[in-house]
């Protein structure tokens, strides 16, 4: 049987994926492709840019710091688990952006099943460089 220690995160993800949800939806611009500029730039190229920025970054610095901690207890110890929780890890956020898709369009194309697998490899990688680099062990 599945422990609450695993099913707790799930659920508390689940849950701020759904206010997050709500939040985008109600919020979210209906067709408005006009967009503040800042010093000539658009406040969408600078929004976008720094988001990648952001994750690039954060994947650079997290492999470092997974090459040289090598925390692989818990993967070796457990292989079925960490499957489980790397493919539930990256599969359940990404489809928030499937619903949020389908909330505002009501049809899910062919580019968005690439972004929605995208955002999953992403999720997924940056979960198993979470354990590699130590912080699952350090936080529990």
């Amino acid at each position: 049987m599945v422990s609450f220690d695993i099913i707790l995160p799930i659920i508390i993800g689940f849950i701020v994926g759904l206010i997050f949800l709500i939040f985008f939806v109600h919020f979210g611009r209906k067709g408005s492709d006009s967009y503040a500029t800042i010093f000539g730039i658009s406040s969408n190229t600078i929004t976008t840019s720094l988001l990648l920025f952001i994750i690039v970054s954060g994947f650079i610095g997290l492999s470092a710091i997974s090459i040289i901690v090598k925390d692989l207890d818990y993967p070796v110890k457990n292989p079925w688990k960490f499957t489980l929780e790397t493919l539930l890890m990256a599969i359940l956020p990404s489809l928030t952006l499937l619903a949020i898709i389908y909330i505002r369009t009501n049809k899910i194309n062919s580019k968005d099943m690439i972004d929605f697998g995208l955002l999953t490899v992403k999720f997924g990688v940056f979960h198993i460089l979470l354990q590699f680099s130590g912080y699952y062990t350090y936080v529990l």
